[in-house]
């Protein structure tokens, strides 16, 4: 294992508050099904800025929406997931308005002015199986980045013997610990650069590694991420410089962490 302990670095970004129409679910192609005519998130996207300063803050979002064809005893029901992890972060079934078939309701995200959330937002009339009964939306928060993301270590094989012709492909597993001190939501991506001693660094390179349990990854949403790669007997004996670093959806990035690795016959 290598690691390396990484300082924080200030930075100031400026933003604005800006919102949007949510996505609705396609035009009812029959007239007696029920139906979600129209589904709205104010705001759908929220942007902090240094001049709102670092603090904890309270986002109030109104989800709104107007229905057709609907029983006396048929609600709307609303669920917000976290768009990374896929859990459900809050959820409420909504009376519809007798009078003009609307609904509506407010939910409240507590948060820092520094953190960086998605959300998912699904709108489903209940006992409806149609999919004009159903719209989804998303809702954006942006923070404003104040620490960069720190590589606290990386972990790969010093080298890896070629198989002989015939044999099977080796597979070689590059992984970085990764953390961020505004949430790992924060970051844009992990990534590794393969650098060749003899002919450069590789045509694909910089290569980003997963935390989502894919492409060698073990366990997803660990802080762990990683790539497999697969060395066969077409591959030439090499020297290679590896580096790995961090950027955050703020422009942030990390130190660089550096290692070798050979390719032998």
């Amino acid at each position: 294992m290598r690691s390396l302990f990484i300082y924080p670095i200030l930075l100031v970004i400026t933003m604005g508050f800006i919102s949007c129409d949510s996505t609705t679910s396609p035009e009812n192609p029959l007239a007696d099904s029920p139906a979600i005519k129209s589904f709205d998130i104010v705001p759908s996207d929220v942007n902090f800025t240094s001049s709102d300063g670092i603090k904890d803050t309270t986002v109030t979002i109104l989800i709104s929406g107007k229905a057709d064809f609907i029983s006396p005893d048929q609600k709307v029901v609303v669920s917000i997931f976290d768009q990374n992890s896929g859990v459900l972060y809050k959820e409420e079934t909504l009376d519809i308005s007798e009078n003009d078939l609307s609904f509506e309701t407010q939910f409240e995200f507590e948060t820092p002015t520094t953190f960086f959330h998605d959300f998912k937002v699904f709108a489903r009339i209940s006992e409806s199986t149609r999919n004009t009964g159903y719209a989804e939306g998303l809702i954006n928060i942006h923070g404003f980045s104040v620490f960069p993301p720190e590589i606290l270590e990386i972990n790969h094989p010093d080298s890896v013997r070629l198989p002989a012709a015939g044999e099977n492909a080796k597979s070689v597993l590059f992984q970085a610990k990764v953390s961020d001190q505004e949430g790992l939501a924060s970051l844009e991506g992990v990534f590794l650069r393969l650098i060749s001693r003899t002919t450069g660094e590789l045509s694909s390179s910089p290569f980003l590694l997963y935390d989502n349990g894919t492409n060698g990854d073990r366990v997803a949403m660990d802080s762990v991420f990683s790539r497999g790669f697969q060395f066969n007997a077409g591959n030439e004996p090499d020297e290679y410089d590896v580096e790995f670093y961090a950027v955050d959806r703020g422009g942030l990035v990390s130190d660089t962490l550096k290692s070798i690795f050979y390719i032998t016959e």
